[in-house]
């Protein structure tokens, strides 16, 4: 079992301990190629689902040989702040210096994940769903994709505008 599945016991384990303790606060929302599992509210879970859909549009026109559709279901947790996203992000990213994540893909054998924030920061307000589901979709090219190549590929399209007739991706970040 390769180590980034290992922490993905302990993220649920506190994720159904956290629901099972207070069922009132964790709801799950579905779509048709999506698991929102969120503490925030249905509006939220829903809109999330609604983006992640959105995006899995935009790849399924644009690249209609790719496989955007994982044989396992696509699980996202979405929490409302940073306090409840940093009690189930992985230990090796809490570390003084080390990067604020707002979102994290997770591969695992037999579902994929994405852990997101719901107030995460900056100027494009679905960056994270963008970048996460880009990483989904190459993660089964990591063996031999490169990292900045991964990474690149995720921030090029977590600048998608995606409006009712038309998108664009790769858009640059301001500032």
């Amino acid at each position: 079992m390769s180590k980034r599945v290992l922490w993905l016991i302990p993220l649920l384990a506190v994720v159904t301990a956290s629901g099972r303790d207070k069922a009132e606060n964790w709801l799950e929302v579905g779509s048709q190629h999506f698991i929102v599992i969120t503490n925030g509210n249905e509006k939220q879970g829903r809109h999330i689902a609604d983006q992640f859909e959105r995006m899995r549009a935009v790849f399924h026109v644009a690249f209609p040989k790719m496989q955007v559709d994982p044989g396992s279901p696509i699980v996202v947790i979405a929490l409302k702040n940073e306090k409840d996203f940093r009690a189930l992000e992985p230990e090796a990213y809490l570390g003084k210096g080390q990067l604020q994540l707002a979102g994290l893909f997770l591969r695992a054998p037999d579902k994929n994940y994405i852990l997101l924030r719901l107030d995460a920061p900056g100027e494009h307000p679905y960056a994270t769903i963008y970048h996460e589901y880009t990483h989904l979709l190459t993660s089964k090219a990591e063996e031999w994709l490169p990292l900045w190549l991964n990474e690149g590929l995720a921030e090029f399209y977590e600048n998608t505008d995606i409006g009712t007739r038309t998108q664009s991706w790769g858009r640059p970040a301001r500032g």
